[in-house]
């Protein structure tokens, strides 16, 4: 009789604790999250551009721009392209300013960025041509700014 009670105080355990992992599975997809892999003052574009690149060779290919007058060149970030995307905002050729990117909103075909620039005071006057980079999981759904 105990071991009864015992097996079937486990197996409803069992089944709590996994539905309840699934709640937290499900929540955290439905959310876009950004993270920044690199930032830095030199681009090597005179004009802004947005960028999403899905693949190594993309990703090497904006490294050889950003690195053609580097020695040594920055590194190029580690990313799993089969579960994770780089969003890459180049600011263009602008007074000194420093790039950010949020998630304002995201819908079932899209996802919509924020972009914001904040002015650097100890570069003032200076000229950079700046560029942000972030990953974030790999989705069908279009990335657009704002």
């Amino acid at each position: 009789m105990l071991k009864s009670i015992l097996a079937c105080s486990l197996f409803v355990i069992s089944i709590v604790s996994c539905k309840s992992q699934d709640q937290i599975k499900s929540a955290n997809t439905d959310t876009m999250q950004l993270t920044l892999l690199i930032e830095d003052n030199y681009s090597g574009q005179d004009e802004e551009e947005f960028l999403t690149i899905n693949d190594q060779n993309e990703l090497e290919k904006f490294f050889g721009k950003v690195n053609r007058t580097r020695k040594p060149g920055l590194p190029i970030p580690e990313v799993d392209f089969k579960k994770e995307m780089v969003i890459v905002w180049c600011g263009g050729n602008k007074d000194s300013s420093k790039l950010r990117l949020s998630v304002k909103n995201t819908t079932d075909q899209s996802i919509f960025l924020k972009k914001e620039r904040m002015t650097l005071s100890n570069l003032k006057g200076a000229v950079i041509t700046p560029f942000v980079m972030y990953k974030l999981p790999k989705t069908q759904k279009v990335v657009k700014f704002q």
